[in-house]
């Protein structure tokens, strides 16, 4: 095989990211090149991309990943890999000559979408997936009490798709225009290489199967197991009524977290409070921690409808507060003990409440 450095190096960098890729057998992983093609495969996600669109050389060999990191100090000129004895890969770029152990291109995963029945075929607008997903991809956690709560719901009966992340804290919803219909949960793993290679310029294809999903966009196809189970019923998690809505300016209420979070001294556990006063233009914001106080005030635009008082986990509501892309956000306010909503007409999150104790402090 014979083919410019940087084309070659950019796909393998894509493809080499995926967890413990591709597979380990005796020591030895690596990308493999088949008709034309380069595959990931860790067994729980899989990555093709196409290296060669027209006639490709008739070969079978595993890049190890040795051989990939030889490939990127290579100077910007064609590179040639062959494989020789015992499957070991020689690269070769002008003067410069590198040796490698290979494995047996037959002990690698087998990745194929031919003879796939599916039961779902969606074509989605790139672009549109890379924003709505970047922005609740913060509520999709990499480790659940649930394993249904590790993948993205896409959700859809005809009149859009919701777009759901939960953790279990806190609930982000986004939703994709279209009649197309699907309801299936895409792994955090594949949904996140799938981002990092997507061609915005194009259509995003989303097959499912029983038991697998398979993702296509651009020269990139990404392949993942389905997650079982029963997601949680976003729907009804959200409050139907509120007796406060205000505006708030994103900015201003993103940077008063974020003080009020380095008084507190720790980002993952910081208690704050918001508090207002009914027919008053002013919010507050609060917590106190063994060494220090905060207390911020913002102005609002509009006059609070109701008292408000409600504690929240800080890095929760800064992650919600920062995922909007409006200058202004809707805050929603139903009680202590419901959830806090967080919108800007498109996106929708939801972050549970937490307890507030005798004398106004926050507590887990």
């Amino acid at each position: 095989m014979i083919i410019n450095k940087s084309e070659l190096s950019e796909k393998l960098k894509n493809l080499k990211s995926v967890k413990n890729v591709p597979f380990e057998i005796g020591g030895v992983q690596g990308v493999l090149y088949k008709d034309g093609d380069l595959y990931a495969n860790n067994c729980a996600i899989a990555i093709r991309t196409v290296l060669f669109d027209d006639e490709c050389p008739d070969e079978t060999f595993v890049i190890p990943m040795d051989a990939i990191a030889f490939i990127e100090k290579l100077p910007n000129e064609d590179v040639e890999i062959t494989a020789g004895k015992n499957h070991e890969v020689t690269v070769k770029c002008g003067k410069i000559k590198g040796k490698f152990p290979g494995l047996d291109p037959k002990l690698f995963p087998a990745t194929s979408d031919e003879n796939i029945c599916t039961s779902a075929n969606i074509r989605l607008a790139a672009k549109d997936v890379e924003q709505l997903v970047g922005q609740i991809m913060y509520a999709c956690p990499e480790k659940a009490s649930k394993p249904i709560f590790q993948g993205i719901l896409f959700d859809g009966n005809g009149n859009g798709i919701n777009v759901v992340a939960c953790d279990g804290y806190r609930i982000a919803v986004n939703k994709i225009s279209t009649t197309q219909q699907i309801n299936v949960v895409i792994p955090r793993e594949a949904m996140q290489k799938v981002l990092s290679v997507i061609d915005t310029e194009n259509d995003l294809l989303i097959k499912t199967e029983k038991k697998q999903v398979i993702i296509s966009t651009g020269d990139y196809t990404v392949y993942a197991r389905l997650i079982d189970g029963e997601y949680i019923n976003y729907k009804q998690a959200f409050p139907k009524d509120s007796v406060a809505t205000f505006y708030v300016n994103k900015k201003l209420l993103a940077d008063c977290l974020a003080r009020s979070i380095i008084c507190y001294g720790n980002d993952k556990g910081a208690c704050g409070i918001l508090r207002g006063k009914k027919g008053e233009s002013v919010i507050t914001i609060s917590n106190r921690s063994k060494i220090n106080t905060f207390e911020e005030n913002i102005t609002l635009d509009s006059i609070l409808a109701a008292d408000i008082e409600i504690g929240f986990n800080s890095k929760y509501m800064i992650e919600a507060v920062k995922a909007s892309k409006a200058e202004d956000i809707i805050l929603q306010f139903s009680s202590a003990l419901s959830p806090l909503l967080v919108c800007d007409g498109q996106l929708r999150q939801m972050v549970l409440p937490m307890r507030l104790e005798r004398g106004g402090t926050a507590n887990a």
